[in-house]
């Protein structure tokens, strides 16, 4: 059950300068009686069976200031500050008995400033901001290896830390020609996130030995050893990552031909909070085009298109092998748009 009241006001104190003011009050309670069964004939239960149970109750006020000065009718800077939300979970996937986890809410505050503009005689819009971030118990995804069988889990890092730049251009320096850039740069990292789940074949420090790196696998209990994510960036976030096209039409008799080539690049990442070296993906970009015809006051589009035109290969998702268990062996999620794929489309309005 979710409950909330919230509102929005602005003041303008001068013709130029205005502040924006808002608030919400958020009300979540959260229950739930889990159970999963063995299927007939199957070799084994996955895990717990059940039943799981769990409550959990969280409110909280959240809002943002904003203040927005107009230097001229075509360019704005604003500074914000802001406190948010997000509500409290319950893991299916427990580590203690019959008693769910709770996954506290998530809560960051934010700053930023920012340009909004247009440009070079209204042909050119030019946006600009930076911002810092900081998520208190941040809902991470971690693959849990210290219960069995291993599987993705929700849990809370204590803390993560989040800056950067990002930059958005969209001009048309011609009548019938349109580009586009937008670029962002991003420092993320764990800067609270203690006692997760080491990697397959990471050394482990036997019982009782002080750590001397937060890197280190130490072991805590006969059975179960842990080392920090602080320091690590988030999973899947590239600190570099841009958007860059160009749209051309051109016009003969009263046929309208359009052609588009985009191209997508993002930095390298990591998938696993505990730095673990196997789950990395490297940097790699992706050229998209396509070519359409059609009558400027026609019922249908005729379309030649090609998605990642250079055949690049590159996966969504990358984890350790939960069935092998053994130092190594990392199973992939496939995306499909690591694929070629050439094309013709048929658009027809009725």
């Amino acid at each position: 059950k979710s409950a909330a009241v919230f509102g929005q006001g602005s003041y303008s104190f001068t013709d130029k300068l205005k502040v924006v003011v808002g608030a919400r009050y958020t009300s979540d309670e959260l229950s739930m009686n889990f159970h999963r069964f063995q299927a007939p004939g199957t070799i084994a239960a996955f895990g717990f069976t059940g039943p799981l149970l769990g409550d959990v109750k969280s409110d909280n006020l959240s809002g943002r200031v904003t203040l927005q000065y107009d230097f001229t009718p075509d360019v704005m800077v604003y500074g914000m500050a802001g406190r948010g939300y997000k509500g409290p979970g319950l893991n299916t996937l427990s580590t203690t008995g019959t008693t769910a986890d709770i996954v506290r809410p998530e809560i960051p505050t934010a700053f930023e400033l920012g340009l909004r503009s247009r440009i070079l005689g209204g042909s050119t819009f030019l946006n600009v901001s930076a911002f810092s971030t900081t998520y208190k118990d941040f809902q991470a995804q971690v693959f849990d290896q210290t219960i069995t069988p291993a599987t993705f889990r929700i849990t809370n890092a204590g803390e993560l830390k989040s800056r950067g730049v990002e930059l958005e251009i969209l001009s048309q320096p011609l009548p019938h020609t349109q580009v586009n850039l937008s670029a962002a740069y991003i420092d993320s990292e764990y800067s609270d996130f203690k006692n997760i789940s080491c990697y397959l074949g990471q050394p482990i420090l036997p019982l009782g030995t002080p750590r001397t790196s937060p890197r280190q696998c130490i072991t805590i209990t006969g059975t179960q050893a842990v080392t920090y994510g602080d320091g690590l960036p988030l999973t899947n976030q590239p600190k570099l990552s841009y958007n860059a096209g160009v749209q051309q039409d051109w016009y003969v008799s009263d046929m309208k031909i359009q052609g588009r080539l985009n191209w997508a690049w993002r930095d390298k990442v990591s998938f696993a909070p505990n730095g673990d070296p196997g789950a990395r993906q490297g940097a790699y970009g992706l050229l998209n085009g396509s070519l359409s015809i059609e009558p400027e006051a026609g019922p249908w589009r005729l379309s030649v298109f090609a998605k990642n035109l250079l055949d690049q290969d590159f996966v969504s998702y990358i984890f350790p092998s939960p069935v092998m268990g053994a130092p190594g062996v990392y199973e992939q999620f496939q995306s499909p748009d690591a694929e070629r794929l050439v094309g013709v489309a048929v658009d027809v309005k009725f």
